[in-house]
């Protein structure tokens, strides 16, 4: 009894592990956002599940709590949205700043009238 306490952590990791291994929609180099973290996957083992931050920090993630906690998969969609937020002093000239954002977002991103 007291063996199979102290192996239940293990036990269930391993088994979420090799569940996460056959999924499809999770694979190695997919950037997703799990746990309060995001990044790339690196490594999905036994008993982790690796991801590599944006800074480099790499962050290992007991595969029982992949299973158990929601998971995004930005990988999996070939468009995203993104939302800029700035501000603005009161004294602006609020029409100037939309004109000058519009203008600045429309050289910069290629822009999709209805997403599919």
């Amino acid at each position: 009894m007291v063996i199979g306490l102290a192996l239940q952590g293990t036990l269930s990791n391993t088994f979420a592990g090799v569940v996460l291994s056959f999924r499809k929609s999770i694979e190695l180099g997919h950037w997703v956002e799990t746990n309060g973290f995001y990044g790339e996957v690196v490594e999905i083992s036994l008993k982790n599940f690796v991801v590599k931050e944006a800074d480099n920090n790499m962050v290992m993630i007991p595969n029982k709590s992949i299973l158990e906690s929601p998971l995004k998969n930005y990988s999996l969609t070939t468009r995203m949205r993104v939302m800029l937020r700035c501000g603005v002093g009161y004294e602006s000239d609020l029409e100037r700043v939309r004109t000058l954002s519009k203008e600045t977002i429309s050289q910069t991103f290629n822009h999709i009238e209805s997403p599919r």
